[in-house]
């Protein structure tokens, strides 16, 4: 049970990251194309 959560746990901070750094892009293309 220990191993899965531990796995889980690495995923869902992974998927968390890869939401940032689209937040991140995103919000350079918006500034790019407002400019």
């Amino acid at each position: 049970m220990s191993p899965q959560k531990y796995t889980w746990k690495r995923e869902y901070t992974l998927v968390l990251v890869a939401n940032l750094v689209y937040l991140v892009l995103f919000y350079i293309i918006t500034n790019i194309f407002n400019n």
